[in-house]
């Protein structure tokens, strides 16, 4: 009689068998979850989900069917207590369904963990809206972590930041973690700038090993050898997380500004920033100097010399070109203070 009531939802055999045998629903129990089912499907569609969104969710958790109306409510009004929005706490929902089968007072305990850790209220909002699965994390499990990247030599401030940058790196394994850091030894990056990229940019630990080398390859296909890489990625670890289509635009760009590829690949080992900037940015660079009445050949030689101008401000830009009485067709590039 369930398993028929489910057909008609519009669960698929799989997804039935799935949610039955987690549940073990007894015969005896069939109308009892039937009803229970019904409710929690009214209440659902009442925040606004769709009929495909609740399927998905309640097969990912099925013992969000066996809660009551009252008692999905109850924690729904908790994470709408404690700060977040309705918009976020159905983001919640629909990310981290298991969310909801913590207690309210579960839930609170949480919050004001966390809030014992140093966090204000904004940034762990912001942390837990990132990653909703904080909140089944155990006081054990994240007491572990911060343990663990201290023993690795992370101060206290250190791991605030990455957390706030990257909450999900809680969520990792501690074996998941040592890989990514002997991964980047072992491409021959210095521990120093091991632990400086990971400061910087913690998400690097939630990347898989296949991941990390295909990006590393990638770039490599640029005209890098990869040493240059390996220096390039040291200085600017937001490359990680830049797909590589945004990579390969970004360097298209300055070839279609007339840059030679043996000239670029100069200018980013010794800017690899170059690459972390957009293509729309490098353009109105390039247009900007050209405004100031500097020539194509100028413009080339200003930025070959100095090609961290390119990440510069307009209006750094116009301020130390407007110090110097340049000549557009000749530039004393030794003598000019581009910071």
């Amino acid at each position: 009689m369930y398993k028929e009531y489910l057909t008609k939802l519009g669960y698929s055999e799989e997804q039935i068998e799935k949610i039955t045998s987690s549940l073990l629903i007894k015969d005896s129990l069939e109308e009892t979850s039937m009803l229970t089912t019904q409710a929690t499907w009214a209440v659902l569609t009442s925040l606004g989900l769709t009929k495909e969104e609740i399927i998905k969710i309640t097969v990912d958790t099925p013992n969000l069917l066996c809660i009551s109306a009252g008692k999905f409510l109850e924690k729904y009004n908790c994470l709408m207590e404690l700060g977040h929005t309705e918009e976020e706490t159905i983001s919640i929902l629909k990310r981290t369904p298991r969310t909801f089968t913590l207690g309210k007072d579960k839930l609170k305990e949480r919050f004001n963990f966390y809030l014992s850790k140093g966090y204000t209220k904004e940034e762990l909002l912001k942390m837990l809206n990132s990653e909703p699965v904080l909140y089944s994390l155990s006081k054990e499990n994240f007491l572990d972590k911060e343990k663990f990247l201290s023993e690795y030599g992370f101060s206290a401030e250190e791991i605030k930041k990455m957390s706030k940058t990257a909450p999900a790196i809680y969520g990792l394994s501690k074996d998941n973690m040592k890989q990514k850091i002997s991964y980047l030894e072992e491409l021959g990056i210095s521990p120093d700038k091991v632990h400086k990229m990971l400061v910087l940019l913690p998400s690097i630990f939630g990347f898989k090993i296949e991941t990390l080398n295909e990006k590393i390859n990638n770039i490599e296909s640029l005209g890098f050898t990869r040493q240059n890489v390996v220096a390039i990625i040291s200085r600017a670890q937001a490359l990680f997380s830049i797909n590589f289509e945004g990579i390969k635009s970004r360097f298209n760009e300055y070839i279609a500004l007339g840059y030679t590829q043996e000239e670029l690949v100069i200018m980013i080992k010794r800017s690899p920033t170059m690459l972390t900037i957009t293509s729309d940015k490098a353009k109105s660079t390039y247009n900007l100097l050209s405004e100031l009445g500097y020539s194509k050949e100028a413009i080339h030689k200003i930025t070959k010399t100095v090609p961290m101008i390119y990440t510069y401000s307009p209006e750094n830009i116009r301020t130390n070109f407007k110090n110097y009485n340049f000549r557009s067709d000749f530039i004393y590039v030794e003598k000019v203070n581009y910071r």
